[in-house]
């Protein structure tokens, strides 16, 4: 042994005499996040989600469920590991059975698309083709690529279904990483991971064994193993690399979040140390997450329940990392359900094994020295030390502090989902329903399934059903009044305005800003000016931060203080996210003639795309520059000019200094108009030159700085016009 061995020997042994040394890791584990109060809100926030998109899709009539899996719905991270959020899109209308015995005859009516599983010899383990439901179009000698893209015939004359098909449901932003489509999060928010799956409603084949295992130790129980059963199960695409085009990864995800839903706090604890080791000293990126799971599935079903308890987390650790180790050494991390699938098959060379079993070795040894000198993620070693000696580190977060944060971090999660899924909802209303009639009948239909939903039992739906009532009741009321001509039908306006009012709770300001717009176009000046002011009072420059999934924007939340957050998820809609205000196109009526420049952006960029939908085709502008812009407004035709010159200073401070502005060249654009109404031509030209430097392309700008030139000449022509007329006359009286 090496004398840096021997020292390290010495050093553990002193640390043996620690009296308690687990159950302060265990304290410490708690005071980062790892217990079973945040564990559980991490669910309850990734059950959320799901539901947010399962039901903003019901709106559209899709039955398209969402799921969230991952270590983050599982609530085994913190913060410094910083899980990605995993969604799976349910697709529909397409039915995959295991074998034509499944297959019934209405199936060729009630889906556009049948498959069948191929799993074979030639197939790896865990995976499969499949093969196109369609006796006809197998016997004909046409080109099946004229019937679907994404059919090919094999040279075994079957019909298959490419997984390049995954492309087509998840069209949008983001880099395809394997199965998945990654689009990395906006700076405080989670970076997401979403890829579209096939469901399947029977349990795999290839699992079968593991469900008729007998286990003495009864974990899974019976009943357990049962309910993962009725979960079936969903195929995704493996990835892009070659030759794989027609292979699918069978995933039993549903089932393991089951099962790591039945796991205790101990059980989870050492999933998270390991996943912070793994991170920590193996920098190859070799050991995945997904294998220390697998790893730890299999150490609980081969150990007795009473030995996962808070004072044999020392053990129970240990165990694990062995078990890991030895899968290494083996080259073979077995699937948890479908053992045959090698999770290691062809992940690393010998000289990365060895390089992972060395430090593996390491950690085995001398987990105690490892566990308090050498992790930094969540300064778990700082805290361990502090807790051994009964000391305090001032440059750590306080566990109230961590508390808060993770509280945060979810909730801003949460806005920025419900943002997202807005977004999709309105690009949905102007593709596929062309007038303001059928809009507003869009609009009106979903709200009816809102409150369908908030009568069933399901807390979760009821509470999206809360989140989303106020931003469909807004735009409902600004469609609705939109089709209603000037004062013809009072009842209609009442109750335009009434839906309006209710769309004020969407956030701090956005709802309110539409309800401002509606009465300042109205000429309801006085009224315009109550709703300013009360969404001035609610709108906290020190708390209130801008969400905008229009595109990827900044999102700093450094200087937010954490601890206001409420847990309510409603009052932080309320209080503390401020989303982009948007009119569409229908809403015309109700845009101040200065922002409806930004409807025209696209002019002359969108030849042969008129199909196409995106934010570019509205008027779009973030909230507090908006407000600052309407105040202004209201200041002028009051003739109020303090006034007027605050919201002009207002609004030039918040382009300049507030974080996370999504749509700072519209606030420039507004800013300018403003200057050349105050007449400061060359103040408003320098603001139309700074929104072009942001967004070079596809800004009103252009037109505005035409538009200002001109009057500037027109202006300049008028004077010299003048000159040469009063000169005219002196000259006659002289």
């Amino acid at each position: 042994m090496s004398e840096t061995l021997k020292d390290l020997s010495k050093l553990e042994s002193r640390f043996l005499d620690y009296p308690n040394f687990y159950d302060k890791l265990n304290e410490t584990l708690d005071d980062i996040g790892v217990n079973n109060d945040m564990v559980h809100r991490r669910r309850q926030n990734a059950l959320l989600g799901e539901n947010i998109g399962t039901v903003m899709a019901m709106l559209k009539g899709y039955d398209r469920p969402v799921y969230n899996f991952g270590s983050r719905s599982e609530g085994t991270t913190t913060i410094s590991l910083q899980s990605d959020a995993d969604s799976l899109h349910h697709v529909p209308g397409i039915n995959v059975v295991q074998s034509l015995q499944e297959f019934e005859p209405e199936d060729t009516t009630n889906y556009a698309i049948n498959l069948l599983m191929i799993q074979g010899d030639d197939i790896a383990p865990g995976y499969c083709h499949l093969e196109v439901i369609n006796e006809d179009l197998r016997l004909s000698s046409i080109d099946v690529t004229e019937v679907n893209d994404h059919y090919v015939r094999g040279k075994d004359d079957r019909i298959y279904y490419k997984n390049t098909v995954m492309e087509d449901f998840m069209s949008g932003k983001g880099e395809r990483h394997g199965p998945a489509w990654a689009v990395e999060g906006q700076m405080g928010i989670t970076d997401q991971d979403t890829v579209a799956g096939l469901y399947c409603k029977s349990w795999p084949y290839q699992a079968r064994d593991w469900l008729n295992e007998s286990n003495q130790v009864k974990w899974p129980s019976d009943a357990l193993k049962r309910k993962c059963m009725k979960d079936g199960c969903f195929v995704v695409p493996t990835g892009s690399s070659p030759g794989t085009e027609f292979e699918w990864r069978i995933s039993t995800s549903l089932a393991e979040r089951q099962l790591m839903f039945s796991l205790n706090i101990v059980q989870l604890r050492c999933y998270v140390l390991m996943k912070i080791l793994v991170k920590t000293f193996i920098k190859e990126g070799t050991i995945s997450s997904f294998m220390c799971k697998n790893v730890l599935l299999q150490c609980i079903e081969s150990s007795l329940p009473y030995e996962w308890k808070e004072a044999n987390l020392s053990q129970c650790l240990d165990k694990c990392l062995k078990r890991l180790r030895r899968c290494v050494d083996e080259e073979n991390c077995p699937h948890f359900m479908i053992p045959t699938n090698n999770l290691m098959a062809g992940k690393f060379s010998e000289k990365v094994k060895s390089n992972i079993l060395e430090k593996l070795g390491f950690v085995i040894s001398y987990t105690r020295i490892v566990l308090v000198k050498a992790i930094k993620l969540d300064d778990l070693s700082i805290r361990l030390r502090n807790k051994l000696v009964s000391s305090t580190d001032s440059n750590c977060m306080t566990p109230l502090q961590i508390r808060s944060s993770i509280k945060a971090e979810r909730l801003l999660d949460t806005a920025v989902i419900l943002r997202g899924y807005q977004i999709i909802h309105l690009t949905h209303t102007c593709k596929y329903y062309k007038n303001t009639e059928l809009q507003q009948d869009f609009q009106r239909r979903s709200l009816r399934t809102l409150d369908q939903l908030t009568n069933q039992e399901d807390e979760n739906k009821r509470e999206v059903s809360t989140l989303v009532s106020p931003f469909l009741s807004s735009l409902l009321g600004s469609l609705q009044a939109a089709r209603v001509e000037k004062d013809s039908d009072i009842s209609k306006l009442l109750e335009a305005e009434d839906l309006l009012i209710k769309g004020c709770d969407s956030d701090v300001s956005s709802g309110r800003l539409k309800l401002a717009s509606y009465f300042y176009c109205s000429g309801k000046i006085g009224r315009t000016e109550s709703i300013l002011n009360e969404t001035d009072g609610k709108y906290d420059r020190t708390l209130v931060i801008p969400i905008c999934r229009c595109y990827q924007g900044p999102m700093d939340t450094g200087s937010m203080n954490n601890i206001k957050f409420q847990e309510e998820r409603n009052l932080v809609m309320k209080n503390i996210v401020a989303y982009c205000v948007i009119f569409l196109p229908a809403e015309i009526k109700w845009i101040p003639k200065e922002l409806q420049y930004e409807l025209y952006r696209l002019t002359g960029d969108k030849a042969g795309k008129s199909d196409k939908v995106t934010w570019m085709d509205w008027a779009v502008v973030d909230s507090l520059p908006y407000l600052h812009f309407l105040q202004y407004k209201v200041n002028k035709h009051f003739h109020d000019e303090y006034g007027l010159q605050r919201a002009l200073l207002n609004m030039e401070q918040s382009i300049g200094r507030t974080r996370n502005l999504c749509h700072r060249e519209t606030a420039l654009n507004l800013l300018g108009q403003c200057m050349e109404q105050n007449n400061q031509p060359i103040k408003a030209l320098e603001c139309y030159s700074k929104s072009l430097r942001l967004q070079p392309r596809n800004n009103a700008a252009k037109v505005l700085i035409c538009i200002c030139l001109a009057r500037l000449f027109q202006n300049k022509k008028d004077e010299v016009t003048k000159t040469i007329y009063q000169r005219q006359r002196k000259m006659e009286q002289n």
